[in-house]
């Protein structure tokens, strides 16, 4: 005959001591390269549970005429403890034979057993209780069980027949899959029961019960004690990942080196990210934006993606700047982000001023025509002395004045002196390229001669005479030797005899440079003595940069002198008073002269003292500029 004890064992023992254990705890961080956590678990008891279940081994056994199904519930109290992949389990359980508290027949458990499990698969998800599950072997054995039941007679009274009692060979094994309050197990059952006493009225004796199962339940528990893993560190194995320490610097650059951004301008802001620290800074990215109104007129990318940056590394980059043509004046303001994922966020800010477009330097073409004119352009921006200091844009300034003669006065390049304007213009060089070279260009009567020179000049104190400062002449001991006097400049221009002698001359000769800096050692003011040209040649016409004592300033912000630049703004139309698309020799002269807004304003506002330009002419209405039909701008 066979029993009931194996179905009511493994229904209960086994899925409710399953349901309710605990896991063992996760730490919620995982492992990473930069520390090493080891996890220490120690025992934990839980009490109590009540469970519902089907056991689907599918045995059918029968005790004298009562028929026991294979399907139960039932209620128990379980006292367990787990240590690792070691458990002990006593309970006591009652189980139903019908699904119903009034039963044909009440079985009654006490049971002790022990066994073993193994993880194969453990996955612990995010941390969600019901996200965990574990794939692992077992191995148990009983040892003890006793177990009785109870049924009702002929006159539905509940009498009891032990069935089995004393120590048990109940030995089984197999694969486990449990997750969470969910149990699925597949195993092999081996149960001797030579060794039982019995003690009931049965047809026949107990006999061994052998043989595969499977079987599935579910259970509810609650614990009254339960003791939290302990995330132990060992100092020895931790590898802390060091942070990275970046530093950024921002800088607003632009090519002609006045700090403003000017309309149809390029620029940029230069970015260097420099990683002092022992870290490396992954994941670096840089975001530009207006840090208030933005403005149209200008434009940037704004956001650049890097490379990781390693310790001791530095990177640079540039944001590139464009302001249209259209641009006003206006204040910019840019903040520049630089974001890691590692670390802080880094913020600089950028501010310069943005100028409305200058055309300036774009001289325009009209169809004025010179052919004959010839021209001698001179600008010497370094001295081959180091106590003499440079002219910062004199060449910038004579290489501007060539193209103006050029495209908008109608001059032949080939007539343009020297023809190699980078040729080092010495005492020697510049009175031969006067008195010899300039005479075989010209055709007495017809040609124009136009002279500009941008450079030192320098008076003898003893003489009070001025000189124009070649580029190996010191303008501290500058005599006819050394240097070319300004007399001297005028009688060899004179006698070239030419049609009309334009002089543009962007020169102090006080002893001062344009930077208001002296020139000139250990010598007090003095007053100097400058011929008028109209006294040598009747048909001339000079342009001076200041009054023989004041100084002819430069123009950081335009990168001229600012003599230069007013004049060739003059040019270019805004000297053109009545309209009529033509610039004159005397609207020149009120232009460079005005007080508000030629060189004199220009110069106080810019540097507090007076530059007044000084103009001789014998004909004021003489035309040095005809734009015909193009309109003056």
């Amino acid at each position: 005959m066979k029993t009931i004890c194996p179905h009511v064992r493994r229904f209960m023992v086994v899925w409710l001591l399953l349901a309710v254990s605990p896991t063992f705890a996760q730490s919620p961080e995982a492992p990473t390269q930069d520390s090493y956590v080891i996890k220490q678990s120690k025992p934990r008891f839980y009490t109590g549970a009540a469970f519902v279940g089907y056991q689907g081994r599918g045995l059918s056994e029968e005790f004298s005429n009562i028929e026991y199904r294979t399907t139960a519930t039932g209620l128990a109290m379980n006292y367990a403890a787990r240590f690792y992949g070691l458990n002990l389990n006593l309970f006591r359980m009652y189980a139903f034979q019908d699904w119903a508290f009034n039963p044909k027949a009440l079985w009654l458990v006490h049971w002790a057993e022990a066994g073993v499990n193994i993880p194969l698969v453990r996955q612990w998800g995010g941390g969600g209780f019901f996200s965990r599950y574990t794939l692992q072997l077992f191995a148990n054995t009983a040892l003890y069980k006793k177990l009785y039941v109870r049924e009702r007679n002929a006159g539905g009274e509940l009498g009891t027949k032990y069935l089995e009692t004393g120590f048990p060979q109940v030995y089984d094994f197999g694969l486990e899959f449990r997750r969470n309050l969910l149990q699925a197990r597949l195993g092999y059952l081996l149960q001797l029961r030579q060794n039982v006493v019995t003690r009931a009225e049965f047809a026949s004796a107990p006999e061994d019960i052998t043989g595969p199962y499977f079987e599935v339940a579910v259970g509810l528990g609650f614990w009254s004690k339960r003791e939290e893993s302990r995330v132990l560190r060992k100092k020895e194995t931790i590898v802390e990942a060091a942070p990275p320490e970046v530093h950024a610097q921002v800088q607003f650059t632009e090519p002609s080196g006045n700090g403003k951004l000017e309309g149809g301008e390029p620029a940029s802001l230069k970015i260097t990210l420099e990683n002092k620290g022992k870290g490396t800074a992954k994941g670096l990215e840089v975001r530009a934006r207006f840090l208030e109104n933005k403005n149209d007129h200008v434009n940037f990318p704004q956001t650049m993606r890097l490379d990781d940056l390693a310790p001791n590394a530095t990177t640079n980059l540039e944001i590139s700047l464009v302001a249209d043509r259209d641009a006003q004046d206006a204040e910019i303001e840019i903040e520049v982000e630089i974001f890691g994922k590692n670390m802080d966020r880094i913020s600089k800010e950028v501010r310069f001023a943005l100028r409305e477009y200058d055309a300036t330097d774009e001289p325009p073409r009209t169809t004025m025509q010179n052919p004959e004119a010839v021209a001698v352009v001179i600008g010497i921006r370094h001295y081959q002395y180091a106590q003499v200091p440079s002219v910062e844009y004199a060449e910038r300034d004579a290489a501007m004045m060539r193209e103006y003669l050029i495209r908008t006065l109608g001059f032949k390049p080939e007539n343009i002196l020297p023809q190699n304007p980078k040729e080092l213009m010495t005492a020697g060089t510049l009175k031969t390229l006067i008195r010899r070279t300039l005479p075989s260009y010209i055709k007495k009567g017809d040609s124009e001669v136009y002279f500009y020179y941008a450079g030192h000049g320098a008076p003898d104190p003893n003489s009070q005479e001025t000189f124009l400062v070649p580029y190996d002449c010191d303008p501290n001991h500058v005599n006819s030797d050394n240097a070319y006097r300004l007399s001297d400049l005028y009688t060899d221009l004179s006698n070239l005899e030419a049609k009309h002698l334009t002089i543009v001359m962007d020169a102090c000769f006080s002893g001062v440079g344009g930077d208001g800096k002296a020139i000139l050692r250990n010598i007090s003011p003095v007053k100097l003595r400058i011929q008028n040209p109209l006294l040598i040649h009747p048909n001339a016409t000079m342009f001076w940069s200041s009054k023989a004592d004041e100084v002819s300033n430069w123009y950081p912000e335009k990168r001229h002198g600012m003599f230069t630049y007013f004049f060739l703004k003059g040019l270019r139309g805004k000297a053109d008073a009545n309209n009529d698309r033509r610039i004159t020799v005397g609207e020149m002269k009120a232009y460079l002269q005005d007080a508000n807004q030629g060189v004199p304003y220009f110069s106080n506002r810019e540097f507090q003292r007076l530059q007044t330009p000084v103009v001789y002419s014998s004909n004021t209405e003489r035309v040095l500029t005809d734009y015909g039909n193009m309109a003056v701008k």
